[in-house]
């Protein structure tokens, strides 16, 4: 039995949320739906078609099992043409337009997507042994913690996140989630890179939080505070928080290079279980636009389903601004989700309650 089909097993089982699953091998849909042309991302989008247009319900979930390069870059170099196994869409690479459009949508992907960038098997079966450690996790506190960071290049710019982060911050404590931002690390100057307190840090997310979120500078594979070093610590088994980059570069997962987004997912036992980020340059405030309604749906409105429906739920709210401003559409095509489409953020059924002798 290959990994696909470990995880097809996991997520049709009780404890992995008794999905329907179905595998498709990307090899075949080349044939079936892009004429035999190998890389197509019209192969995707042809079979997700066909499964809107014949069943009675769209499927939940679209999750693609292989890393992607650019189309722009595997075209013209075998070694990168080669590392191309499951191909997204467009230029800039966009794993939302391969099913944006179909049954009448605009900007909204139909299907709620994620990726898992695996370059090999070991990599799918890394990421399947931290979602079971993760969706097994008995309901604790350390789930409605989270963490902001907040950068910028300027005074200004340091306010003007920090003024985003505090309304994402209303927004996650409200009644519904009920979350708690507990610490907040703010950039204070203006040098390229600001250190953060390592223990201090280390501490919180070996204990466990849900979320992290930063606002500021970044490449694909550092920040302008320095949170890299998250891979090197020790987290309780099943304690992976979901991180949300707002910045540039930070979620390119269809580069050669590894970037953020893939070395904190794909690491075995810690790092993060799943990474939104902008695979290309971001504007503040079309990120804030996005990520401010990202941060509504899975606190409030769309609160105890999986991320991916989440960004798309995002989408669609903010589908008229985006329609209207090319910057805020670029964002809603850039912001890719690096994880299990199906994975909630740390939902609970019932009210939650701790009691605690002080």
């Amino acid at each position: 039995m290959n990994d696909a089909d470990l995880y097809k097993q996991y997520r049709s089982s009780v404890n992995g949320g008794m999905h329907n699953v179905l595998i498709a091998n990307i090899n075949e849909l080349y044939d079936q739906f892009a004429f035999g042309i190998v890389k197509s991302p019209l192969s995707i989008k042809g079979f997700s078609e066909l499964l809107i247009d014949t069943y009675p319900t769209a499927p939940q979930n679209l999750f693609l099992l292989g890393k992607s390069i650019h189309l722009v870059d595997s075209r013209k170099s075998t070694p990168e043409y080669n590392a191309c196994l499951v191909p997204s869409f467009g230029n800039p690479s966009s794993d939302n337009l391969l099913t944006e459009g179909l049954n009448g949508t605009q900007l909204i992907p139909m299907i709620p997507t994620g990726r898992l960038a695996a370059r090999t098997p070991t990599d799918v079966s890394v990421y399947l042994d931290k979602i079971q450690d993760y969706e097994s996790s008995p309901a604790d506190e350390w789930m409605k913690y989270g963490l902001h960071f907040g950068g910028g290049g300027s005074f200004s710019e340091q306010q003007q996140l920090k003024n985003y982060l505090d309304g994402y911050k209303n927004t996650f404590q409200d009644s519904l989630y009920g979350g708690v931002i507990i610490k907040e690390f703010w950039k204070t100057s203006t040098a390229p890179i600001q250190i953060n307190i390592a223990d201090t840090l280390e501490d919180l997310i070996n204990n466990g939080v849900s979320l992290l979120t930063f606002f500021g500078h970044a490449s694909a594979n550092s920040f302008d505070q320095s949170i890299d070093q998250i891979t090197s610590f020790n987290p309780i088994q099943g304690r992976y928080p979901f991180m949300l980059s707002n910045a540039c570069y930070s979620g390119d997962l269809h580069a050669m290079a590894i970037s953020s987004s893939e070395e904190y997912v794909l690491i075995p036992n810690k790092g993060v279980i799943g990474f939104l980020g902008s695979i290309k340059l971001g504007v503040p405030y079309a990120l804030n636009t996005f990520s401010g309604e990202f941060y509504r749906q899975f606190s409030t409105l769309n609160y105890g389903n999986g991320i991916a429906s989440s960004i798309k739920n995002a989408i669609s709210t903010i589908q008229a601004n985006a329609i209207a401003d090319p910057l805020v559409r670029s964002t809603c095509y850039e912001m890719t989700y690096h994880g299990d489409p199906a994975v909630k953020l740390n939902a609970q059924k019932f009210p939650d309650y701790k009691i605690a002798k002080y």
